[in-house]
């Protein structure tokens, strides 16, 4: 697990060195097609889209950016209660809504790093454990550790691999 946690870690830094900060037409392009000042805007403002979004203004090293995301995701996604509210919690049982939160909680953990800000480690941690808490880990012979959502019938190999690479 710590070698898919350094992939994702080398992946974040690679596209970073490769961002330039004055001149990423396409982080520039995508922020004008979809950034309306506060939050991203595809179709319907959900938690996948905001992740996406968080990704973006972490690579292109953008803070005030993020942090306007992240506060739309707080206050209409986690309903001002991000401690012990999953942002956008849908009740499906296909596991996208814990994957976007998943990929919330990677980019906070990540912008704690980057913009070296303890305060975001802290909220992915509330994500990791609400997230644990809407979840259900189960041992699999022959493969270990496998995570599902409390209503699926069968543990998702990628919720999988994110839970066990952001706990560790």
């Amino acid at each position: 697990m710590k070698i898919l946690k350094s992939l994702f870690a080398i992946l974040l830094c690679v596209l970073a060195l490769n961002a330039n900060a004055r001149d990423w037409s396409l982080y520039n392009s995508y922020i004008n097609s979809y950034y309306d000042g506060q939050k991203i805007v595809v179709n319907d403002s959900n938690s996948r889209a905001q992740a996406f979004g968080m990704f973006f203004t972490l690579v292109q090293k953008d803070q005030e950016k993020f942090d306007q995301i992240l506060s739309f995701v707080e206050k209409n996604l986690a309903k001002d209660d991000l401690q012990n509210q999953l942002p956008n919690a849908v009740e499906n049982t296909d596991g996208t809504d814990l994957l976007a939160n998943f990929f919330i909680a990677y980019n906070l953990l990540n912008a704690a790093a980057i913009f070296e800000n303890k305060s975001y480690e802290e909220k992915a941690q509330h994500i990791i454990d609400n997230l644990s808490k809407q979840s259900l880990i189960l041992e699999v012979n022959g493969f270990g550790k496998a995570l599902m959502h409390k209503r699926a019938s069968l543990p998702s190999p990628l919720l999988t691999i994110l839970y066990l690479c952001l706990k560790n």
